[in-house]
């Protein structure tokens, strides 16, 4: 039996002594408290700080010699490698995965940004042509030498408004193969009449299907199936189709689909609506259109749908004019010469005249006709002064035996009924129209004439004055034997 003596006896009042309790830094963090055991299990190495009860401050781990003779008896890590999923291998495929990005990337943009970039130009040159009806040559002949094929059918437009008839039909059959092939051969139809027969053909097989294909936003395939119906190409002529599709044009945004869309509406027939001919006008004059500016003034002017008023009329064409706008700048020629709302002034009228013939600013749609008419009433205006001072001279000498007016029958005016004066000249309009009846439908009248080579003495004498709301055509005519000289 073993006996413990009182000496090893903890005597009543005596505490054991305390355990040291250790604390260790990281990063920022104070971890702890850890017994010395529990201290070894932490990720630690000989660098990291650690701090215990009685010490001023903290001190690295190599200073402590029992924490330092404990790591010794503790195993190294294992060295594993990091598996796909881990935090390493996860950086290392990210990164990869980027540099692939970016290598296809590089490759694709390579590849696809030309495309992309003509295509962002086609776009804005048809928008900038929507709003303006102003082709931008440059940017679609430089995409047609670029093989973008939808711009083949605007620059055919552009050539057929230079009257380049030849480039115009290049043109347009390089745009058979395009979304624009229906609206191509329209306008081959119209350029090269020795193939009409079959164009109309075309158009008649392919059209239905074409026309329900047409997207909301596609103003230039609304405004060529306006077109076809309006003028009945390769299917039965249709206004009120006419008149919806190009409706869906301007609201689109088409300045000129609203002009004619206008004209439409003062043309005579079922469809005649003059409070919308002006609402249409008015409103692509309001987005800067001049030849809509024009328009409007028209209708001030012949007094259509609204009571005459040369003042605003006046007002119309000035700012159609000041937009360098051929149409304008001949309607300011008309109203000099024919002193309506202003003073009667033939040289304003010659000089207007002429800026309308020289302009060379103007590519609208409506541009080449009324340069030809500003050409051949230059002509006239030439005539009409030289007329208008023999008549006042005239007057005075034979005014008093005149019977009430007849030294004015050196001159004998009579309705500018057009297919009369045109079948004599052997040419036939073929276009239905019996009289002109307004100076808008005379001015286009003449610029037919000026383009199909009349002499100039037949334009002389085309136009002469205007009385109640019809324009009249003056034939010289010999008083002694009362014939008329074309």
């Amino acid at each position: 039996m073993l006996i413990f003596s009182n000496n090893h006896k903890a005597k009543p009042n005596q505490s054991l002594p305390a355990m040291k309790k250790y604390y260790y830094a990281k990063g920022d963090k104070r971890l702890g408290p850890f017994t010395l055991e529990e201290l070894i299990d932490q990720d630690l190495n000989k660098e990291t700080l650690v701090w215990h009860d009685g010490l001023t401050d903290w001190s690295p781990l190599s200073t402590f010699p029992e924490l330092v003779e404990k790591l010794k008896t503790v195993p190294p890590p294992l060295k594993v490698e990091k598996s796909a999923g881990s935090k390493t291998g996860f950086k290392k495929g990210t990164i990869i995965a980027f540099a692939l990005i970016g290598l296809l990337l590089l490759v694709g943009g390579v590849f696809f940004y030309p495309k992309w970039s003509n295509t962002r130009k086609f776009n804005q040159a048809v928008s900038a042509f929507m709003a303006t009806d102003s082709i931008q040559f440059g940017v679609f002949n430089e995409l047609a030498t670029k093989n973008y094929s939808n711009a083949y059918y605007i620059l055919g437009l552009h050539y057929q408004r230079a009257d380049d008839s030849i480039k115009a039909k290049a043109a347009f059959e390089n745009a058979l193969k395009t979304e624009y092939r229906i609206p191509a051969l329209f306008e081959l139809y119209r350029v090269n009449q020795s193939d009409s027969n079959e164009y109309k053909k075309s158009i008649s097989q392919d059209f239905d299907k074409w026309v329900a294909a047409i997207k909301p936003t596609d103003w230039l395939s609304q405004r060529a199936a306006a077109k076809i119906y309006q003028i009945g190409v390769g299917v039965e002529e249709n206004t009120r189709k006419a008149i919806e599709y190009f409706e869906l044009a301007a609201n689109c945004g088409s300045v000129w689909s609203m002009v004619l869309l206008g004209n439409a509406y003062t043309s005579d027939g079922e469809f005649k609506d003059y409070a919308k001919a002006l609402t249409w006008y008015r409103k692509a004059a309001d987005l800067g259109y001049a030849h809509a500016m024009s328009s409007l003034g028209f209708l001030y002017f012949d007094g259509t749908g609204v009571s005459v008023d040369y003042k605003e009329a006046f007002k119309w064409f000035s700012k159609s004019s000041s937009k360098n706008c051929a149409y304008g700048e001949t309607c300011m020629g008309m109203v000099y010469m024919g002193g309506k709302g202003v003073k009667q002034d033939f040289d304003s009228a010659k000089y207007w005249f002429q800026r309308a013939s020289n302009n060379q600013q103007d590519k609208s749609e409506f541009g080449q006709a009324f340069k030809r008419a500003g050409q051949a009433m230059q002509l006239a205006a030439i005539q009409l002064e030289s007329a208008s001072k023999s008549s006042a001279s005239q007057s005075r000498v034979q005014g008093s035996s005149s019977s009430g007016g007849g030294s004015y029958n050196e001159y004998v005016s009579c309705y500018y009924c057009g297919r009369g004066f045109y079948q004599q000249q052997g040419y036939s309009k073929g276009t239905g129209m019996d009289c002109a009846k307004n100076y808008k439908e005379a001015l286009q009248e003449i610029a037919i004439a000026y383009k199909a080579g009349y002499s100039e003495d037949n334009l002389k004498y085309l136009l002469n004055s205007y009385n109640n709301g019809e324009w009249y055509c003056t034939r010289k005519c010999v008083y002694e034997s009362g014939n008329c000289v074309d």
